[in-house]
This record gives structure tokens, sequence and C-alpha cells, in this order.
């Protein structure tokens, strides 16, 4: 597993597309949800992170 994306200045709610080495995860989430788990809750599942976007109307976050 390679190492976890620090996930900062995101929106607090929006939108997540997630690229995973055996899954595309596209899912709301709101500012209750601990980001950190929001993307590497299901790795065992989804597999290896590969790319991240979180957005809302105003800004992205993208790594």
């Amino acid at each position: 597993m390679r190492n976890r994306i620090e996930i900062v200045d995101a929106p607090r709610s929006g939108y997540m597309l997630a690229y995973y080495r055996k899954k595309i995860v596209f899912r709301s989430y709101e500012e209750t949800e601990d980001p950190q788990q929001l993307v590497y809750g299901a790795e065992e599942e989804t597999g290896e992170l590969l790319e991240l976007h979180l957005f809302d109307e105003k800004k992205s976050f993208a790594r």
C-alpha cells in the first residue's frame, strides 16, 4: 500500500470522484464524514487509490 494522501483544503462537503485500482467511486459526502475514512475506508475492496478529486461548486481538491 502506498502512502496516504493528506487531505487538506478540500471542500467540507461536496462530491468525491476516486479512481482505485479495482473500482471508480463517485458519490456525495457531508462535512460530518471523516475525509480519510471516506477515501480509505474500503481500500481492501477497492484496491489502491490512484487518483482523488473532492469538489463542490466553488472549490476543488485533486491528487
